[in-house]
């Protein structure tokens, strides 16, 4: 549970989940080191996961986000 949102605490599956949702998937899963532009993740559906972050309580920006877009980059730079 989030302590600032009161809203349960955002998970390595949840983002997961919302890659798999977002990203063509017909070439097999993405890597986990594999930058996530070249499967297809866009810039609308990046603000679309840090607004959800945002809302979650996990203060994250755009660029930050952008810069090193991996799965495994992400999953540290949140501490999920």
């Amino acid at each position: 549970m989030n302590m600032h949102t009161g809203l349960p605490a955002f998970t390595a599956d949840e983002l997961k989940g919302f890659l798999t949702e977002k990203l063509d998937m017909s070439d097999g899963p993405f890597g986990d080191h594999e930058n996530l532009f070249d499967y297809g993740l866009n810039s609308v559906d990046l603000m679309a996961l840090v607004a959800q972050l945002n809302s979650r309580g996990i203060k994250v920006g755009f660029i930050e986000m952008a810069k090193d877009a991996t799965f495994s980059a992400w999953v540290g730079r949140l501490g999920l």
